[in-house]
C-alpha cells in the first residue's frame, strides 16, 4: 500500500467514524424517529395525534374514534395534532392512519394512510398541521429504507437533509 493510498483510508475511516460525508457522497442530517402508540394516541416528539373526543381539549367537532390493531379511524376523517404552541386539525384526506408514522427532526409528520384501496405516504407539519406532501398512490404498505421509504408501486421516496421527501428517479 502506497502512503497516498494509506492516507486516503485513514481518512476514509475517520470521516465515517465521525459521520461525515465523503465528496460527491450526501450524508442524510434528517432524524427520523418512529412514533409511539397508546390506545387512541399517537406520540412523535413534542407531539400528539388524538384520535378521540379528549374533553380538556375542547374538541369541535366531537369526533368518534375507533383502533383496530395498528389502524386509527374517525368519523370525520380528520385528527388533531397536540403540540407545545397548541392544537389544529388535521387535513380530511389525511384520515385512516396507520402504524408506524415517523417524525423527522422534531416537526415533519411521515404518515401512512388508506382509504378503499388507495394508500398513501403524507408529510404533514406538525406545528401547523399543514399537509406539505402526498406521495402517489401506493400499491401496499410503506417501507422505511436507510434513506427513506420503499413506496410499492410508486417507488423510493429519498428524505433530504431537511426532512422534507423528494421521489428518486
Amino acid at each position: 500500500m502506497t502512503r497516498k493510498s494509506a492516507i486516503g483510508a485513514a481518512f476514509f475511516v475517520i470521516a465515517s467514524a465521525l459521520g461525515l460525508s465523503l465528496p460527491g457522497h450526501a450524508t442524510s442530517l434528517c432524524d427520523l424517529r418512529p412514533a409511539t402508540s397508546w390506545y387512541t394516541t399517537i406520540s412523535a416528539g413534542n407531539y400528539r395525534l388524538l384520535f378521540d373526543d379528549d374533553a380538556d381539549l375542547a374538541a369541535t367537532p366531537q369526533i368518534q374514534h375507533a383502533r383496530h390493531g395498528n389502524v386509527f379511524v374517525t368519523n370525520t376523517d380528520a385528527f388533531r395534532i397536540k403540540g407545545p404552541h397548541g392544537t389544529c386539525w388535521a387535513s380530511p384526506e389525511v384520515g385512516i392512519v396507520t402504524m408506524p408514522v415517523f417524525i423527522g427532526n422534531g416537526r415533519y409528520l411521515y404518515i401512512s394512510t388508506y382509504s378503499g384501496s388507495d394508500e398513501y405516504l403524507f408529510v404533514v407539519d406538525a406545528q401547523s398541521c399543514k399537509t406539505l406532501w402526498q406521495s402517489p398512490d401506493m400499491e401496499g404498505d410503506a417501507v422505511r429504507t436507510h434513506d427513506g421509504f420503499f413506496l410499492p408501486g410508486a417507488g423510493h421516496v429519498v428524505i433530504k437533509p431537511d426532512c422534507l421527501p423528494t421521489i428518486a428517479p
